[in-house]
């Protein structure tokens, strides 16, 4: 057969091909919405070894959904933006469940907590003496945030949150630089800073978890699920599982979120369920 023969047979079965292939459910597009935990120009890179990991894992191209900012993040999901799945801390995870029925299907093994850290020019900082002095913090409504409203219920006796901070480390090299007296941070995180002086802890929440949404495919679903599931044996996963303080993904229930949205109750846009 002439090469001019078979590469027009090629061409013309090339869309039939494609059809099939959609038809059978062989691959599909997915979005992966995530939280805006580092600077804007960073997420892509922070994300690409998940991302290219997921893709591998489950035959499927992820695409990941960035939202420039968390007051644009929670915009979003009052609005009830449509992505496939989610990767996103408790206060989220129940909110999206409860108003707009995402399943969770796998969370961090590990609970979450936050610690306020003072610097270390302060003498004997406690949350009291705190009140009136410079706390950064990532932007609300971030867990971190919503953590540090419930360390301070009074609001005539708060300190004066700052929301300057693009990343975790981003608070500590504010602190560092004099612009703060205190931020707060991841407790793994703030663990690794002897310099830094702990001045309260918040309550365990439960690990951010993966949520799909209510109509996606059960057989893609399981696929994302073992994917996660078996992360932790994946080596390009290294840093980026310690960069988010994941040891293990372990199967998660909607039941271990109910009610940890209350945290959101303080902040614009709110609304019961």
């Amino acid at each position: 057969m002439k090469p001019e023969i078979s590469r027009l047979r090629d061409l013309a079965a090339a869309p039939i091909l494609s059809f099939l292939a959609l038809s059978t459910g062989l691959a599909a597009d997915l979005t992966l919405g995530v939280e805006p935990r580092y600077p804007a120009e960073q997420m892509a890179g922070e994300y690409k070894p998940l991302v290219d990991y997921l893709s591998r894992a489950t035959g499927h191209k992820i695409n990941l959904v960035v939202a420039p900012s968390y007051h644009s993040y929670w915009r979003d999901l009052r609005e009830n933006r449509k992505l496939d799945i989610v990767l996103e801390d408790a206060h989220f995870v129940s909110y999206r469940n409860a108003r707009f029925h995402y399943v969770p299907v796998v969370k961090v093994a590990e609970p979450a907590s936050f610690t306020l850290v003072a610097s270390d020019l302060l003498t004997d900082p406690t949350l009291n003496t705190l009140v009136g002095k410079r706390v950064v913090t990532m932007p609300s409504p971030s867990l971190g945030y919503a953590a540090l409203t419930e360390m301070y219920p009074n609001l005539i006796r708060q300190p004066e949150v700052e929301s300057l901070a693009k990343s975790w480390k981003d608070g500590v090299e504010i602190v560092f630089g004099g612009d703060a007296e205190a931020t707060i941070l991841p407790t793994p995180l703030a663990q690794q800073y002897p310099n830094l002086i702990p001045v309260g802890t918040s309550r365990d929440f439960p690990g951010a978890a993966v949520l799909v949404r209510p109509t996606l495919d059960p057989k893609i679903v399981g696929q994302i699920a073992t994917a996660f599931l078996e992360a932790h044996n994946e080596q390009s996963l290294i840093d980026f599982n310690t960069g988010l303080f994941i040891s293990q993904w372990v199967p998660a229930k909607a039941a271990d979120y109910t009610g940890q949205d209350a945290v959101l109750k303080t902040f614009f846009g709110y609304r019961a369920n």
